[in-house]
């Protein structure tokens, strides 16, 4: 069979899946049931066994929630993990949440107007200060975007009420600092069980040094996760259909996680599970934000020079465009990461739904061919390389200004 034709099927069966897989699927919901017992349809078409993997995490359901300001009501969406709440206090504004912790000012018993939502390790700061909630904008000509706390805020008790506005809801808050606000917050904060999904295709040479590719099939909540990341799992089941007819010689193990939007929480229970398979992955791939038309891609990696120089190598030979360069990508490959296991992070970027990614917009506008093949082409052939080099030409390592890089995160995200 020729390439050209053989690529034209690959995205069709990429096509295909998205088209029943789009929807909300937040994890431990039964939009995730529905979104799992998909992905298992397809796999068990390829005549593939699969394994379930389950795991517990703290998400939010059924979130609205509104503002009372000026005897007006303003819609707003709860950040995720802060429900259910109900505060009052005055309003200040402030572009950023490093602004609201300065000496001189005091937010004690006040509701702060961010122009940036804060990061994780802010909120406890916020909260300590005696602030009563906070509240940020959306970016302009968006819609509300979806947000949460990190996991550790429930054991920390570092939770603080959050919501999102519309930018221009924002505006009218700004005409009304240092007047008394409400915020209201429904919905259920709750522990649920998760599940990962785990395929092997196993090596015609050898197990013992084997590749992961990983995505996450769970969304935000409101969001369909068309982009962000149906996208990504449709071209791993493209991936996993190619390598079951080219048979490859390290095995592949195909990991769809889920729990990533609420912190990583999937991809964290799995390296914690498997400590010891971890010495036998070489390399990982990432596929994160797919499926636009139009843009290009993006390609980020965590580990050494020499990953960095191979895979731009790859996809060049190929007669690809990929913007590549050497950092973290706050996806499923930091756990690996953490644990030394190097990872190249592939993303396609620029296009409407990719912009719009968790709001209600990361829809499937233009369901196309293009917005496949080139990522689907350069997955292939990075992956063709990792799985059938006589031997892997870089090694296995996390350079140090990358490992910094990864430091920082964890103390702000997890």
């Amino acid at each position: 069979m020729n390439t050209v034709k053989k690529l034209d099927e690959l995205t069709g069966l990429s096509l295909s899946f998205i088209k029943e897989l789009e929807g909300e699927r937040v994890a431990g919901t039964e939009g995730e049931k529905r979104a799992k017992k998909v992905i298992e349809k397809y796999i068990d078409s390829m005549g593939l066994s699969f394994e379930e993997e389950t795991f517990e995490l703290y998400v939010s359901k059924n979130l609205r929630g509104h503002i009372i300001a000026g005897g007006k009501r303003i819609e707003a969406r709860p950040y995720g993990l802060t429900v259910p709440y109900e505060v009052k206090g005055r309003l200040v504004y402030f572009d950023h949440p490093e602004e609201a912790l300065a000496l001189s000012q005091d937010i004690k018993e006040k509701i702060c107007l961010f122009a940036v939502s804060p990061d994780h390790s802010y909120v406890k700061k916020l909260k300590d200060r005696g602030c009563r909630g906070f509240i940020v904008a959306s970016p302009p000509s968006h819609k509300l975007y979806s947000r949460h706390l990190r996991q550790k805020a429930i054991e920390e008790d570092a939770i603080l009420p959050g919501a999102s506005v519309l930018y221009d809801d924002a505006i009218k808050l700004l005409n009304m600092e240092g007047e008394e606000v409400s915020m209201k917050g429904e919905g259920k904060t709750e522990k649920v069980e998760a599940t990962n999904i785990i395929v092997e295709v196993t090596g015609a040479i050898t197990d013992t040094e084997t590749v992961v590719v990983t995505g996450h099939y769970d969304t935000v909540p409101f969001s369909p996760g068309f982009s962000d990341n149906g996208g990504g799992v449709a071209i791993m089941v493209s991936l996993i259909r190619h390598f079951k007819e080219n048979s490859p010689d390290r095995t592949l193990k195909f990991a769809f996680f889920s729990g990533e939007e609420w912190g990583l929480c999937g991809s964290m229970s799995y390296v914690k599970a498997h400590s010891e398979d971890l010495e036998n992955i070489m390399v990982g791939l990432n596929l994160d934000v797919a499926g636009c038309p139009v843009g290009r891609l993006v390609g980020q990696i965590t580990g050494s020079e020499s990953l960095l120089h191979t895979t731009q190598s790859i996809v060049k030979s190929r007669g690809l465009f990929v913007d590549f360069k050497k950092g973290i990508y706050s996806s499923d490959s930091i756990p690996f990461a953490m644990k030394n296991v190097p990872f190249v992070n592939l993303a396609r970027i620029g296009g409407k739904a990719n912009r719009y990614i968790h709001t209600e917009d990361d829809r499937g506008f233009y369901y196309a061919k293009k917005g496949f093949e080139k990522h689907i082409k350069a997955s292939i052939s990075i992956l063709s390389f990792f799985a059938n080099a006589e031997t892997i030409p870089f090694e296995k390592k996390i350079d140090d200004d990358v490992k910094k890089k990864l430091d920082e995160y964890i103390q702000k995200r997890l």
